[in-house]
């Protein structure tokens, strides 16, 4: 086990900041999964997902958008109006 800690914390060492940041995010996210209860029992593939409330959601929403937002260090990029428009997306085919 120690051989594997010093091999991933070499790797990591090597990482420039922008990655370690995703690592630190990977391993929060491998923490906090682990410390999730497993349920009783497996749904069944045709059970549909059980829904969240409306305030579960815009934190999830919230978090995801956080996230988003550090993986880029001079924010999201901007798409233009012409990018989005139609004819910018089918250009020819219309």
């Amino acid at each position: 086990m120690n051989a594997l800690i010093q091999e991933i914390t070499q790797k990591i060492q090597d990482l420039p900041p922008d990655q370690l940041i995703q690592v630190r995010e990977f391993v929060e996210f491998i923490a906090w999964k682990q410390q999730q209860p497993l349920p009783e029992t497996l749904p069944p593939e045709t059970e549909a997902a059980p829904k969240l409330t409306h305030e579960a959601f815009e934190q999830l929403a919230d978090e995801l958008a956080e996230t988003f937002q550090r993986c880029f260090k001079n924010g999201a990029p901007v798409l233009s109006d012409e990018a989005i428009s139609r004819e910018g997306i089918y250009g020819d085919h219309l």
